[in-house]
């Protein structure tokens, strides 16, 4: 990609890293003000549920529109969305569930806008298969360093800075981004054919969300990896929400345990990012993509045998949770920029705006219902059981697609 894959990692790098320190400052910011888990869930299901409605909607502006176009206007949407709200506070308006849940419907238009778009405009920037798994690890790595950093950015500078600025910085990141979006070079068509033979029923601008679901329930391989993604999203909820409490309240505590066990899988996921565009896998993503879902409900399963056998001491159980988030981070990247990058070989453009969105909306939803739901269960079950069950869901699901995974291989043999 030469000097373009500058122009997207700073594109990436300050689009999300600006979100990623606003968005956990207004987290302890609510947190702060109601002192209530419920008031910061419902904030989680207000996006949620702004995801589920304007997915169609957005998914068919995507796929009409040009794409440098809805990239500066889903900043704009951001930058806008956030001067209000400062407004708001500076004359005499408060962080609450109200004014925090209006803020969330604005910025998740502007999340769900920037990243379908983002990812169907790789096939108008790059101009071979090679550099399409180099924008998808490029855009992986920086994405996957801006939620590593944003947290712990935040988190040293909260008790020093006000909300204000940190939007203030946020607004500043929004700028730079969109000056590096007019440097992304765009070709008038998509360079990479899709391999779709079915593509006829949504071969238009104008299909319906309607019949991009009948296209779905067609394409059985995109549909389930769509559910897959949904599946593992909700299922991996067990660990943002388990360990830290199994750290917290079954081992006495230990803020720098959780916080390295924390950045163990961004970590993993920066170091397989930067390595994936070394690999040759053209061609066989549903193999990687089967096997990485299989090993990570394996190492998922896993943090229940060592949480059930090696519980003290605290830094052998500390070592061996980080190696396993580690890998966890590792496997999860080769599973997604493959399923990216096939989805987008397989997935006619025009209509890539309306299947990444929804597949967006499937992680939105996933995220804050897996939390919402081991939080209740970890409050009332034995930690290691919940790990084992949600591991072993996950591989044999995976196990599954092996079929899919064996055709896959297949097809590149006989090529």
């Amino acid at each position: 990609m030469g000097k373009n894959k500058i122009w997207l990692m700073g594109s990436v790098l300050f689009a999300e890293l600006g979100s990623s320190i606003f968005t956990f400052a207004l987290s302890l910011s609510i947190l702060a003000k109601t002192n209530s888990a419920t008031a910061y869930s419902t904030v989680l299901v207000v996006g949620a549920v702004t995801s589920i409605i304007l997915t169609p909607l957005i998914g068919y502006i995507v796929d009409r529109f040009p794409k440098r176009r809805l990239l500066i206007g889903s900043q704009l949407i951001s930058i806008v969305s956030l001067l209000v709200f400062g407004f708001f506070l500076q004359w005499g308006g408060q962080v609450s569930v109200i004014s925090v849940s209006i803020l969330t419907v604005f910025l998740n238009i502007s999340d769900i806008s920037y990243g379908s778009t983002l990812m169907t405009s790789a096939v108008y920037i790059v101009s071979s298969e090679e550099q399409l798994i180099d924008y998808n690890s490029t855009q992986q790595s920086m994405s996957s360093f801006a939620s590593m950093m944003g947290p712990l950015l935040a988190g040293a500078a909260y008790s020093f800075i006000n909300l204000e600025l940190f939007l203030g910085f946020e607004v500043f990141c929004e700028v730079i981004a969109i000056i590096f979006f007019l440097k992304l070079p765009y070709s008038k068509r998509p360079s990479i054919r899709s391999t779709d033979l079915d593509s006829d029923s949504i071969s238009t601008n104008n299909a319906t969300f309607v019949e991009t679901i009948k296209y779905l329930l067609k394409e059985h391989v995109v549909l389930l990896l769509m559910l897959g993604m949904l599946l593992i999203n909700f299922l991996m909820s067990s660990l943002t929400v388990g360990l830290p409490y199994v750290v917290f309240t079954k081992l006495s505590g230990n803020s720098l345990s959780i916080g390295l066990i924390e950045i163990a899988v961004p970590v993993g996921m920066i170091v397989a990012s930067l390595v994936m565009p070394y690999l040759k896998f053209k061609r066989r993503e549903l193999s990687l993509i089967v096997l990485s879902w299989i090993m990570c409900g394996i190492l998922i399963a896993s943090n229940g045998v060592v949480i059930q056998a090696f519980a003290s001491p605290l830094v052998v159980f500390t070592a061996l949770i980080f190696l396993i988030s580690l890998l966890i981070g590792v496997v999860l990247v080769t599973g997604k920029i493959p399923l990216v990058t096939y989805m987008q070989k397989r997935i006619q453009p025009k209509q890539q705006g309306k299947v990444f969105s929804l597949l967006d909306a499937f992680v939105q939803v996933a995220v804050p219902l897996g939390t919402a739901v081991f939080g209740f269960l970890f409050d009332r079950l034995a930690a290691p059981a919940i790990f084992i069950i949600a591991g072993t869901l996950i591989a044999l699901f995976s196990v599954i697609l092996v079929p899919l995974g064996l055709r896959d291989v297949q097809g590149d043999e006989q090529d």
